[in-house]
Protein backbone atom coordinates (compact mmCIF):
# COMPACT_ATOMS: atom_id res chain seq x y z
CA UNK A 1 0.00 0.00 0.00
CA UNK A 2 1.57 3.21 -1.06
CA UNK A 3 -0.22 6.31 0.14
CA UNK A 4 0.29 9.47 -2.77
CA UNK A 5 0.20 13.14 -2.93
CA UNK A 6 -3.21 12.45 -4.53
CA UNK A 7 -4.48 9.74 -2.09
CA UNK A 8 -3.79 12.86 0.86
CA UNK A 9 -5.69 15.27 -0.65
CA UNK A 10 -8.82 12.94 -1.37
CA UNK A 11 -8.99 12.10 2.34
CA UNK A 12 -7.99 15.71 3.21
CA UNK A 13 -11.83 16.62 1.04
CA UNK A 14 -13.11 13.38 2.00
CA UNK A 15 -12.79 14.62 6.13
CA UNK A 16 -13.46 18.61 5.55
CA UNK A 17 -16.89 17.63 3.30
CA UNK A 18 -17.66 15.49 5.96
CA UNK A 19 -17.36 17.31 8.99
CA UNK A 20 -18.73 20.16 7.01
CA UNK A 21 -22.11 17.95 7.03
CA UNK A 22 -21.92 17.05 10.57
CA UNK A 23 -21.97 20.90 11.26
CA UNK A 24 -24.95 21.72 9.11
CA UNK A 25 -27.00 18.63 10.06
CA UNK A 26 -26.39 19.50 13.70
CA UNK A 27 -27.14 23.34 13.88
CA UNK A 28 -29.44 22.99 11.10
CA UNK A 29 -32.18 26.23 11.11
CA UNK A 30 -33.81 26.18 7.63
CA UNK A 31 -35.52 23.21 5.14
CA UNK A 32 -32.92 23.61 2.58
CA UNK A 33 -29.99 21.90 5.21
CA UNK A 34 -31.30 18.56 4.08
CA UNK A 35 -30.45 19.62 0.35
CA UNK A 36 -26.99 20.49 1.39
CA UNK A 37 -26.04 18.07 4.00
CA UNK A 38 -27.50 14.96 1.44
CA UNK A 39 -24.86 16.56 -1.43
CA UNK A 40 -21.80 16.91 1.27
CA UNK A 41 -22.25 13.45 2.28
CA UNK A 42 -22.47 12.31 -1.52
CA UNK A 43 -18.99 14.51 -2.44
CA UNK A 44 -17.50 13.20 0.83
CA UNK A 45 -18.66 9.31 0.00
CA UNK A 46 -16.57 10.00 -3.45
CA UNK A 47 -13.41 11.49 -2.50
CA UNK A 48 -13.70 8.72 0.35
CA UNK A 49 -13.93 6.10 -2.40
CA UNK A 50 -11.52 7.49 -5.07
CA UNK A 51 -8.70 7.33 -1.88
CA UNK A 52 -9.31 4.25 -1.32
CA UNK A 53 -8.97 3.16 -5.23
CA UNK A 54 -5.24 4.56 -4.94
CA UNK A 55 -4.77 2.60 -1.90
CA UNK A 56 -5.51 -0.78 -2.38
CA UNK A 57 -3.21 -2.83 -4.86
CA UNK A 58 -5.21 -6.05 -6.74
CA UNK A 59 -7.08 -4.69 -10.00
CA UNK A 60 -10.70 -6.42 -8.52
CA UNK A 61 -10.49 -3.81 -5.38
CA UNK A 62 -9.87 -0.97 -7.35
CA UNK A 63 -12.86 -1.91 -9.49
CA UNK A 64 -14.92 -2.38 -6.43
CA UNK A 65 -13.91 0.95 -5.22
CA UNK A 66 -14.31 2.47 -8.38
CA UNK A 67 -18.17 1.10 -9.35
CA UNK A 68 -19.00 2.16 -5.63
CA UNK A 69 -17.48 5.48 -6.04
CA UNK A 70 -20.23 6.48 -8.58
CA UNK A 71 -23.06 6.14 -5.77
CA UNK A 72 -21.02 9.95 -4.88
CA UNK A 73 -20.16 11.17 -8.39
CA UNK A 74 -23.72 10.31 -10.24
CA UNK A 75 -25.47 11.27 -7.37
CA UNK A 76 -24.02 14.54 -6.75
CA UNK A 77 -24.76 16.71 -9.52
CA UNK A 78 -28.76 15.69 -9.09
CA UNK A 79 -28.59 16.61 -5.35
CA UNK A 80 -26.78 20.21 -6.12
CA UNK A 81 -29.83 20.96 -8.30
CA UNK A 82 -32.41 19.55 -5.76
CA UNK A 83 -30.60 22.06 -3.53
CA UNK A 84 -30.33 25.23 -5.45
CA UNK A 85 -34.12 25.02 -6.35
CA UNK A 86 -34.75 24.80 -3.02
CA UNK A 87 -32.34 27.88 -2.09
CA UNK A 88 -33.95 30.13 -4.68
CA UNK A 89 -37.66 29.12 -3.68
CA UNK A 90 -37.81 27.66 -7.56
CA UNK A 91 -38.74 24.00 -6.74
CA UNK A 92 -42.73 24.12 -6.70
CA UNK A 93 -43.32 22.80 -9.87
CA UNK A 94 -41.15 20.03 -8.63
CA UNK A 95 -43.44 17.02 -7.81
CA UNK A 96 -42.26 13.34 -6.46
CA UNK A 97 -42.41 11.86 -9.11
CA UNK A 98 -40.19 14.22 -10.80
CA UNK A 99 -37.37 14.19 -8.35
CA UNK A 100 -37.46 10.34 -8.35
CA UNK A 101 -36.93 10.36 -12.19
CA UNK A 102 -33.92 12.88 -11.66
CA UNK A 103 -32.39 9.47 -10.32
CA UNK A 104 -32.81 7.37 -13.50
CA UNK A 105 -29.76 8.12 -15.23
CA UNK A 106 -27.02 8.19 -12.31
CA UNK A 107 -28.87 4.21 -11.18
CA UNK A 108 -28.33 3.58 -14.59
CA UNK A 109 -24.71 4.43 -14.35
CA UNK A 110 -24.03 2.58 -11.33
CA UNK A 111 -25.43 -0.47 -12.77
CA UNK A 112 -23.24 0.05 -16.13
CA UNK A 113 -20.16 0.45 -13.55
CA UNK A 114 -21.06 -2.89 -11.84
CA UNK A 115 -21.59 -4.68 -15.27
CA UNK A 116 -19.10 -3.41 -17.11
CA UNK A 117 -17.42 -6.90 -17.63
CA UNK A 118 -20.00 -7.74 -19.64
CA UNK A 119 -20.93 -4.99 -22.18
CA UNK A 120 -17.96 -2.11 -21.81
CA UNK A 121 -20.45 0.47 -22.38
CA UNK A 122 -18.74 2.67 -19.52
CA UNK A 123 -15.07 1.76 -19.91
CA UNK A 124 -13.77 0.33 -22.81
CA UNK A 125 -10.55 -0.57 -21.41
CA UNK A 126 -8.66 -0.62 -18.27
CA UNK A 127 -4.95 0.19 -17.65
CA UNK A 128 -3.25 -0.05 -14.47
CA UNK A 129 -0.38 3.13 -14.84
CA UNK A 130 1.84 4.77 -11.87
CA UNK A 131 3.22 8.13 -11.16
CA UNK A 132 4.95 9.97 -8.50
CA UNK A 133 1.71 12.05 -7.86
CA UNK A 134 -1.27 9.64 -7.67
CA UNK A 135 0.95 6.10 -7.08
CA UNK A 136 -0.63 3.05 -8.44
CA UNK A 137 -3.92 3.77 -10.23
CA UNK A 138 -6.22 2.88 -12.80
CA UNK A 139 -6.94 4.34 -16.25
CA UNK A 140 -9.92 4.33 -17.58
CA UNK A 141 -10.70 4.63 -21.01
CA UNK A 142 -14.51 6.10 -21.72
CA UNK A 143 -16.93 4.08 -23.56
CA UNK A 144 -19.99 5.47 -25.23
CA UNK A 145 -22.50 5.35 -21.95
CA UNK A 146 -19.67 7.60 -19.90
CA UNK A 147 -20.17 10.47 -22.70
CA UNK A 148 -24.04 10.12 -21.82
CA UNK A 149 -23.87 10.02 -18.00
CA UNK A 150 -21.10 13.23 -18.49
CA UNK A 151 -23.71 15.35 -20.37
CA UNK A 152 -26.09 14.87 -18.00
CA UNK A 153 -24.25 16.10 -15.30
CA UNK A 154 -22.99 18.93 -17.20
CA UNK A 155 -26.26 19.51 -17.68
CA UNK A 156 -27.83 19.51 -14.36
CA UNK A 157 -24.94 21.80 -13.41
CA UNK A 158 -25.50 24.23 -16.03
CA UNK A 159 -29.18 24.48 -14.92
CA UNK A 160 -28.43 25.10 -11.44
CA UNK A 161 -25.68 28.00 -12.32
CA UNK A 162 -28.90 29.39 -14.38
CA UNK A 163 -30.93 29.31 -11.53
CA UNK A 164 -28.23 30.71 -9.13
CA UNK A 165 -27.39 33.67 -11.87
CA UNK A 166 -31.05 34.70 -12.54
CA UNK A 167 -31.76 34.72 -8.53
CA UNK A 168 -28.58 36.82 -8.25
CA UNK A 169 -30.05 39.38 -10.37
CA UNK A 170 -33.99 39.54 -8.96
CA UNK A 171 -32.93 39.31 -5.31
CA UNK A 172 -31.83 41.87 -2.49
CA UNK A 173 -27.88 42.39 -1.79
CA UNK A 174 -28.26 40.49 0.92
CA UNK A 175 -29.20 37.63 -1.21
CA UNK A 176 -27.03 38.28 -3.95
CA UNK A 177 -24.25 37.88 -1.83
CA UNK A 178 -25.51 34.05 -1.10
CA UNK A 179 -26.32 33.63 -4.65
CA UNK A 180 -22.90 34.34 -5.87
CA UNK A 181 -20.86 32.14 -3.09
CA UNK A 182 -23.21 29.30 -3.92
CA UNK A 183 -22.56 30.11 -7.90
CA UNK A 184 -18.63 30.52 -7.55
CA UNK A 185 -18.82 27.35 -5.38
CA UNK A 186 -20.75 25.82 -8.26
CA UNK A 187 -18.12 26.25 -10.34
CA UNK A 188 -15.05 24.96 -9.04
CA UNK A 189 -16.13 21.27 -9.47
CA UNK A 190 -17.56 22.07 -12.86
CA UNK A 191 -13.96 22.72 -13.67
CA UNK A 192 -12.81 20.16 -12.92
CA UNK A 193 -15.39 17.75 -14.58
CA UNK A 194 -14.69 19.74 -17.83
CA UNK A 195 -10.96 18.72 -17.30
CA UNK A 196 -11.26 15.47 -16.68
CA UNK A 197 -13.18 15.07 -20.16
CA UNK A 198 -11.45 17.23 -22.26
CA UNK A 199 -7.96 16.85 -20.70
CA UNK A 200 -8.09 13.49 -20.30
CA UNK A 201 -4.59 12.70 -22.36
CA UNK A 202 -3.13 15.79 -20.52
CA UNK A 203 -4.28 14.67 -16.73
CA UNK A 204 -2.89 11.06 -17.90
CA UNK A 205 -6.81 9.95 -16.34
CA UNK A 206 -6.70 11.11 -13.22
CA UNK A 207 -9.83 12.71 -11.94
CA UNK A 208 -9.59 16.70 -9.74
CA UNK A 209 -13.00 17.07 -9.53
CA UNK A 210 -13.03 15.23 -6.14
CA UNK A 211 -10.24 17.53 -4.84
CA UNK A 212 -12.19 20.52 -5.97
CA UNK A 213 -14.79 19.52 -4.33
CA UNK A 214 -12.97 19.91 -1.33
CA UNK A 215 -12.95 23.78 -2.04
CA UNK A 216 -16.62 23.58 -2.96
CA UNK A 217 -17.05 22.66 0.96
CA UNK A 218 -14.37 25.54 2.16
CA UNK A 219 -16.17 28.35 0.59
CA UNK A 220 -19.48 27.43 1.26
CA UNK A 221 -18.59 26.80 5.25
CA UNK A 222 -17.50 30.72 4.78
CA UNK A 223 -20.59 31.33 3.55
CA UNK A 224 -22.22 29.20 6.53
CA UNK A 225 -20.18 31.58 9.03
CA UNK A 226 -20.30 35.08 7.64
CA UNK A 227 -23.46 35.19 5.84
CA UNK A 228 -25.61 32.00 7.39
CA UNK A 229 -26.81 31.59 4.22
CA UNK A 230 -28.20 28.40 5.43
CA UNK A 231 -30.14 30.38 7.84
CA UNK A 232 -32.03 33.11 5.63
CA UNK A 233 -32.83 31.88 2.04
CA UNK A 234 -33.90 34.40 -0.38
CA UNK A 235 -37.61 33.95 -1.43
CA UNK A 236 -38.33 33.73 -5.09
CA UNK A 237 -40.43 37.07 -5.93
CA UNK A 238 -42.28 34.72 -8.83
CA UNK A 239 -43.17 32.34 -5.36
CA UNK A 240 -44.32 35.24 -3.59
CA UNK A 241 -46.47 36.72 -6.58
CA UNK A 242 -48.10 33.59 -7.37
CA UNK A 243 -49.01 32.87 -3.21
CA UNK A 244 -50.21 36.63 -2.26
CA UNK A 245 -54.00 36.53 -1.34
CA UNK A 246 -54.03 40.09 -3.34
CA UNK A 247 -54.69 39.49 -7.22
CA UNK A 248 -51.76 41.53 -8.89
CA UNK A 249 -52.52 42.49 -12.65
CA UNK A 250 -49.71 43.97 -14.88
CA UNK A 251 -51.01 45.71 -17.58
CA UNK A 252 -48.84 47.27 -20.47
CA UNK A 253 -49.63 50.87 -21.99
CA UNK A 254 -52.17 49.51 -24.27
CA UNK A 255 -53.72 48.59 -21.27
CA UNK A 256 -53.43 45.06 -22.26
CA UNK A 257 -52.97 42.09 -19.07
CA UNK A 258 -49.01 40.94 -19.97
CA UNK A 259 -49.20 39.12 -16.46
CA UNK A 260 -51.37 38.34 -13.49
CA UNK A 261 -51.37 35.84 -10.62
CA UNK A 262 -53.79 33.31 -9.63
CA UNK A 263 -55.73 35.15 -7.37
CA UNK A 264 -56.28 37.76 -9.72
CA UNK A 265 -58.02 35.23 -12.11
CA UNK A 266 -60.16 33.79 -8.87
CA UNK A 267 -61.37 37.55 -8.06
CA UNK A 268 -62.22 38.33 -12.04
CA UNK A 269 -64.23 35.11 -12.26
CA UNK A 270 -61.73 33.49 -14.81
CA UNK A 271 -61.07 29.82 -15.32
CA UNK A 272 -57.85 30.31 -17.40
CA UNK A 273 -55.91 33.74 -17.68
CA UNK A 274 -56.20 35.86 -20.05
CA UNK A 275 -52.51 37.13 -21.03
CA UNK A 276 -52.71 39.81 -23.63
CA UNK A 277 -56.61 40.54 -23.34
CA UNK A 278 -57.49 44.18 -22.82
CA UNK A 279 -58.49 45.18 -19.15
CA UNK A 280 -61.02 46.94 -20.84
CA UNK A 281 -62.90 43.59 -21.44
CA UNK A 282 -61.61 41.20 -18.42
CA UNK A 283 -62.29 44.02 -15.76
CA UNK A 284 -64.81 45.88 -16.91
CA UNK A 285 -66.02 47.43 -14.10
CA UNK A 286 -62.71 48.80 -12.77
CA UNK A 287 -61.70 50.39 -15.72
CA UNK A 288 -65.27 52.37 -16.54
CA UNK A 289 -64.58 53.64 -13.30
CA UNK A 290 -60.99 54.47 -13.30
CA UNK A 291 -61.07 55.93 -17.05
CA UNK A 292 -63.57 59.01 -15.83
CA UNK A 293 -61.74 59.72 -12.68
CA UNK A 294 -58.17 58.38 -13.05
CA UNK A 295 -58.07 57.51 -9.10
CA UNK A 296 -55.33 55.90 -7.84
CA UNK A 297 -57.21 53.58 -5.57
CA UNK A 298 -60.64 53.31 -4.44
CA UNK A 299 -63.60 50.03 -3.71
CA UNK A 300 -65.83 48.68 -5.87
CA UNK A 301 -68.20 45.67 -6.49
CA UNK A 302 -68.82 43.61 -8.95
CA UNK A 303 -71.47 39.86 -9.04
CA UNK A 304 -69.83 36.90 -8.51
CA UNK A 305 -71.54 33.53 -9.22
CA UNK A 306 -75.35 33.61 -8.25
CA UNK A 307 -75.68 37.06 -8.88
CA UNK A 308 -73.63 37.12 -5.36
CA UNK A 309 -72.05 40.67 -5.10
CA UNK A 310 -68.52 41.05 -3.23
CA UNK A 311 -65.95 43.90 -2.76
CA UNK A 312 -62.90 44.43 -3.69
CA UNK A 313 -59.97 47.47 -2.62
CA UNK A 314 -57.62 48.61 -5.71
CA UNK A 315 -54.84 50.69 -6.27
CA UNK A 316 -52.90 50.80 -9.15
CA UNK A 317 -49.39 51.98 -9.79
CA UNK A 318 -46.81 53.03 -12.71
CA UNK A 319 -44.27 50.75 -13.92
CA UNK A 320 -41.26 53.06 -14.72
CA UNK A 321 -37.67 51.68 -16.29
CA UNK A 322 -34.41 52.50 -15.54
CA UNK A 323 -34.66 56.00 -17.83
CA UNK A 324 -37.67 56.94 -15.72
CA UNK A 325 -40.31 56.43 -18.76
CA UNK A 326 -43.48 54.84 -18.01
CA UNK A 327 -43.69 50.89 -19.26
CA UNK A 328 -46.84 49.71 -18.00
CA UNK A 329 -48.82 49.69 -14.58
CA UNK A 330 -49.42 47.12 -11.84
CA UNK A 331 -52.99 46.88 -10.77
CA UNK A 332 -53.74 45.12 -7.32
CA UNK A 333 -56.96 44.24 -5.85
CA UNK A 334 -58.08 42.70 -2.64
CA UNK A 335 -61.20 40.99 -1.21
CA UNK A 336 -63.42 43.63 1.24
CA UNK A 337 -65.85 41.73 1.24
CA UNK A 338 -65.95 40.15 4.84
CA UNK A 339 -65.06 43.84 5.53
CA UNK A 340 -67.61 45.74 3.77
CA UNK A 341 -70.12 43.45 5.27
CA UNK A 342 -68.65 44.27 8.46
CA UNK A 343 -68.80 48.01 8.59
CA UNK A 344 -72.40 47.81 6.88
CA UNK A 345 -73.72 46.02 10.29
CA UNK A 346 -71.89 48.15 12.47
CA UNK A 347 -73.10 51.48 10.45
CA UNK A 348 -76.73 49.89 10.36
CA UNK A 349 -76.88 49.00 14.21
CA UNK A 350 -75.02 52.57 14.78
CA UNK A 351 -78.12 54.16 13.03
CA UNK A 352 -80.37 51.61 15.12
CA UNK A 353 -79.46 52.88 18.08
CA UNK A 354 -79.67 56.90 16.76
CA UNK A 355 -82.85 56.11 16.28
CA UNK A 356 -83.56 53.89 19.65
CA UNK A 357 -82.18 57.40 21.22
CA UNK A 358 -84.17 59.53 19.24
CA UNK A 359 -87.11 57.24 20.09
CA UNK A 360 -86.14 58.11 23.70
CA UNK A 361 -86.06 61.45 23.46
CA UNK A 362 -89.43 61.70 21.79
CA UNK A 363 -91.10 59.54 23.76
CA UNK A 364 -89.90 61.94 26.46
CA UNK A 365 -90.77 64.66 24.68
CA UNK A 366 -94.39 63.15 24.31
CA UNK A 367 -94.70 62.02 27.87
CA UNK A 368 -94.25 65.72 28.49
CA UNK A 369 -96.48 67.14 26.54
CA UNK A 370 -99.17 64.28 27.23
CA UNK A 371 -98.81 65.85 31.20
CA UNK A 372 -98.81 69.02 30.15
CA UNK A 373 -101.82 68.73 28.14
CA UNK A 374 -104.07 66.93 30.80
CA UNK A 375 -102.79 68.94 34.07
CA UNK A 376 -103.97 72.10 31.54
CA UNK A 377 -107.09 70.21 30.77
CA UNK A 378 -107.53 69.32 34.62
CA UNK A 379 -107.33 73.10 36.22
CA UNK A 380 -109.36 74.05 33.61
CA UNK A 381 -111.99 71.77 34.79
CA UNK A 382 -111.01 72.28 38.66
CA UNK A 383 -111.41 75.95 37.81
CA UNK A 384 -114.87 75.69 36.30
CA UNK A 385 -115.65 73.40 39.51
CA UNK A 386 -114.72 75.94 42.06
CA UNK A 387 -116.51 79.00 40.24
CA UNK A 388 -120.19 77.50 40.59
CA UNK A 389 -119.10 76.55 44.13
CA UNK A 390 -118.75 79.89 44.51
CA UNK A 391 -121.75 80.97 43.09
CA UNK A 392 -123.86 78.26 44.76
CA UNK A 393 -122.16 79.19 48.23
CA UNK A 394 -122.88 83.01 47.28
CA UNK A 395 -126.50 82.66 46.33
CA UNK A 396 -127.21 80.17 49.40
CA UNK A 397 -130.34 78.83 47.59
CA UNK A 398 -131.45 75.32 46.04
CA UNK A 399 -130.86 76.39 42.27
CA UNK A 400 -127.56 77.24 42.84
CA UNK A 401 -126.82 74.51 44.42
CA UNK A 402 -128.47 72.09 41.96
CA UNK A 403 -127.02 74.14 39.35
CA UNK A 404 -122.96 73.78 41.06
CA UNK A 405 -123.59 70.20 41.67
CA UNK A 406 -124.83 69.75 38.17
CA UNK A 407 -121.60 71.36 36.59
CA UNK A 408 -119.80 69.83 38.74
CA UNK A 409 -121.16 66.50 37.52
CA UNK A 410 -120.16 67.66 34.46
CA UNK A 411 -116.49 68.83 34.68
CA UNK A 412 -115.65 65.28 36.59
CA UNK A 413 -116.85 63.60 33.07
CA UNK A 414 -114.41 65.44 31.70
CA UNK A 415 -111.61 64.71 34.33
CA UNK A 416 -112.23 61.29 34.09
CA UNK A 417 -112.05 61.29 30.21
CA UNK A 418 -108.61 62.94 30.69
CA UNK A 419 -107.51 60.59 33.05
CA UNK A 420 -108.54 57.60 30.51
CA UNK A 421 -106.17 59.69 28.51
CA UNK A 422 -103.65 59.26 30.39
CA UNK A 423 -104.16 55.87 30.76
CA UNK A 424 -104.28 55.27 26.80
CA UNK A 425 -100.99 57.32 26.62
CA UNK A 426 -98.89 55.74 29.28
CA UNK A 427 -96.94 53.77 26.58
CA UNK A 428 -95.56 57.07 24.64
CA UNK A 429 -92.46 56.49 23.71
CA UNK A 430 -92.73 52.57 24.23
CA UNK A 431 -94.33 51.71 21.12
CA UNK A 432 -93.26 52.39 17.73
CA UNK A 433 -95.78 55.18 15.51
CA UNK A 434 -98.33 53.04 13.60
CA UNK A 435 -99.92 53.58 10.18
CA UNK A 436 -103.13 55.61 11.00
CA UNK A 437 -106.29 56.52 8.84
CA UNK A 438 -106.71 60.77 9.04
CA UNK A 439 -110.20 60.74 8.26
CA UNK A 440 -111.13 58.44 10.94
CA UNK A 441 -108.39 60.02 12.49
CA UNK A 442 -109.71 63.61 12.53
CA UNK A 443 -113.54 62.36 12.86
CA UNK A 444 -112.53 60.79 16.43
CA UNK A 445 -111.79 64.37 17.76
CA UNK A 446 -115.29 66.16 15.86
CA UNK A 447 -117.39 63.88 17.89
CA UNK A 448 -115.94 65.79 21.30
CA UNK A 449 -117.89 68.83 19.69
CA UNK A 450 -121.40 68.63 20.15
CA UNK A 451 -122.70 72.55 18.28
CA UNK A 452 -125.58 72.76 16.50
CA UNK A 453 -124.60 76.48 15.29
CA UNK A 454 -120.97 75.40 14.34
CA UNK A 455 -120.47 73.75 11.11
CA UNK A 456 -117.41 70.93 11.14
CA UNK A 457 -116.93 70.27 7.36
CA UNK A 458 -113.77 67.51 6.55
CA UNK A 459 -112.62 66.83 2.91
CA UNK A 460 -110.17 64.54 3.84
CA UNK A 461 -109.77 61.21 1.33
CA UNK A 462 -110.32 58.23 2.82
CA UNK A 463 -107.29 57.06 1.46
CA UNK A 464 -104.26 58.95 3.59
CA UNK A 465 -102.30 57.03 6.28
CA UNK A 466 -100.33 59.00 8.37
CA UNK A 467 -97.53 57.43 10.64
CA UNK A 468 -97.87 58.90 13.85
CA UNK A 469 -98.78 58.38 17.57
CA UNK A 470 -102.04 58.27 19.08
CA UNK A 471 -101.30 61.32 20.78
CA UNK A 472 -101.08 63.23 17.15
CA UNK A 473 -104.97 63.40 17.54
CA UNK A 474 -104.89 66.02 20.09
CA UNK A 475 -103.54 68.59 17.47
CA UNK A 476 -107.08 68.62 15.78
CA UNK A 477 -108.91 68.69 19.87
CA UNK A 478 -106.76 71.61 20.40
CA UNK A 479 -106.91 73.65 16.76
CA UNK A 480 -111.41 72.93 17.08
CA UNK A 481 -111.16 74.01 20.87
CA UNK A 482 -109.54 77.22 20.18
CA UNK A 483 -111.79 78.28 17.45
CA UNK A 484 -114.71 77.90 19.68
CA UNK A 485 -113.17 79.67 22.49
CA UNK A 486 -112.21 82.43 20.85
CA UNK A 487 -113.28 82.80 17.11
CA UNK A 488 -116.31 84.96 18.75
CA UNK A 489 -118.96 84.83 15.40
CA UNK A 490 -117.73 81.41 14.61
CA UNK A 491 -119.99 79.50 12.37
CA UNK A 492 -117.70 77.10 9.89
CA UNK A 493 -114.67 75.12 10.48
CA UNK A 494 -113.26 73.43 7.54
CA UNK A 495 -110.53 70.79 7.21
CA UNK A 496 -108.70 69.61 4.28
CA UNK A 497 -105.68 68.87 2.45
CA UNK A 498 -103.17 69.15 -0.48
CA UNK A 499 -100.94 66.14 -2.14
CA UNK A 500 -97.63 67.23 -2.80
CA UNK A 501 -94.36 65.65 -1.84
CA UNK A 502 -95.18 66.30 1.43
CA UNK A 503 -98.83 66.05 2.74
CA UNK A 504 -100.35 69.73 3.82
CA UNK A 505 -103.40 69.58 5.52
CA UNK A 506 -105.19 73.02 5.72
CA UNK A 507 -107.64 74.12 9.08
CA UNK A 508 -109.61 77.16 8.53
CA UNK A 509 -112.48 78.85 10.57
CA UNK A 510 -114.55 81.97 9.56
CA UNK A 511 -114.13 83.40 13.25
CA UNK A 512 -112.23 87.00 13.93
CA UNK A 513 -109.13 85.50 13.09
CA UNK A 514 -105.35 85.99 14.63
CA UNK A 515 -103.91 89.36 14.10
CA UNK A 516 -99.92 89.39 12.22
CA UNK A 517 -98.26 90.45 15.22
CA UNK A 518 -99.48 87.42 16.76
CA UNK A 519 -99.00 84.85 14.48
CA UNK A 520 -95.18 83.77 15.40
CA UNK A 521 -96.53 84.61 19.43
CA UNK A 522 -99.50 82.12 19.84
CA UNK A 523 -96.86 78.95 19.35
CA UNK A 524 -95.05 80.49 22.25
CA UNK A 525 -95.95 78.94 26.24
CA UNK A 526 -97.99 81.62 28.11
CA UNK A 527 -99.74 83.52 25.35
CA UNK A 528 -103.32 84.05 25.02
CA UNK A 529 -106.47 84.41 27.27
CA UNK A 530 -106.66 81.28 28.96
CA UNK A 531 -103.69 79.11 29.98
CA UNK A 532 -101.42 79.75 26.67
CA UNK A 533 -100.50 76.48 26.24
CA UNK A 534 -103.38 74.93 23.72
CA UNK A 535 -101.38 76.08 20.83
CA UNK A 536 -97.55 75.79 21.93
CA UNK A 537 -98.65 71.89 23.01
CA UNK A 538 -100.20 71.49 19.41
CA UNK A 539 -96.78 72.23 17.95
CA UNK A 540 -94.59 70.35 20.18
CA UNK A 541 -96.66 67.45 19.27
CA UNK A 542 -96.02 67.93 15.49
CA UNK A 543 -92.54 68.79 16.08
CA UNK A 544 -92.34 65.31 17.59
CA UNK A 545 -93.48 63.47 14.64
CA UNK A 546 -90.87 66.23 12.46
CA UNK A 547 -93.82 68.00 11.07
CA UNK A 548 -94.48 71.73 10.87
CA UNK A 549 -97.24 74.19 11.77
CA UNK A 550 -97.61 78.06 11.13
CA UNK A 551 -100.95 80.50 10.43
CA UNK A 552 -101.20 81.98 7.07
CA UNK A 553 -104.99 83.37 8.18
CA UNK A 554 -106.47 86.68 7.04
CA UNK A 555 -107.06 88.76 10.18
CA UNK A 556 -111.36 89.67 10.99
CA UNK A 557 -111.88 86.58 8.12
CA UNK A 558 -111.04 83.94 10.24
CA UNK A 559 -107.85 81.38 10.79
CA UNK A 560 -105.87 79.26 8.90
CA UNK A 561 -103.44 76.97 9.90
CA UNK A 562 -101.44 75.18 7.63
CA UNK A 563 -99.99 71.39 9.06
CA UNK A 564 -96.64 70.23 6.33
CA UNK A 565 -95.94 65.76 6.67
CA UNK A 566 -93.07 64.55 5.42
CA UNK A 567 -93.34 62.72 2.83
CA UNK A 568 -92.32 59.35 5.03
CA UNK A 569 -94.36 59.66 6.92
CA UNK A 570 -98.16 59.54 4.93
CA UNK A 571 -98.93 57.64 2.27
CA UNK A 572 -101.78 56.21 -0.04
CA UNK A 573 -102.89 53.23 0.81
Amino acid sequence: MTISVYTISLVFSAVVTSLISVFIWKYRTCRVSREFVLLLVAVSWWSATTAMETLVQPLYLKLFFTTICYLGSQFSPVLYLLFVLKFTQTDSHLNIKSRYLLFVIPCISFFMAATNGFHHLLWSSITLTESGFAGIYVIYTHGPWYWIEWLYSIGLLLVGIVVLVFTAFRSSHFFTVQSRIILLSSLIPIVGCFGYAVFFSELEGIDPTPLLFSLTGIFMAIGIIRYSFLDIVPIARDHVLECMAEGVLIIDNDNRIIDANPSAWKYLQRAKPAIGSSIQDIFPEWYARYSVDKRESGTLSISGENNNKFWLLWSISTINDIEECSIGSCLIIKDITQQYEANEKINAQTLHLENLTQDLINANRSLQLMTGITRHDILNMISVQRGYMEIAMKDKTVESYAHAVHMSYNASLEIQGLIKFTQEYQDIGAVQPSWMNLALLIQDQIRFFNNDNINLITFIPADIEILVEPLFAKVFYVLIENSLRHGQMLTEIMIYCRRENDLIIYYEDNGVGIRNEDKVKIFKTGFGKNTGLGLYLAKEILMVHDCSIIETGIPMSGVRFEITIPSNRWRKC
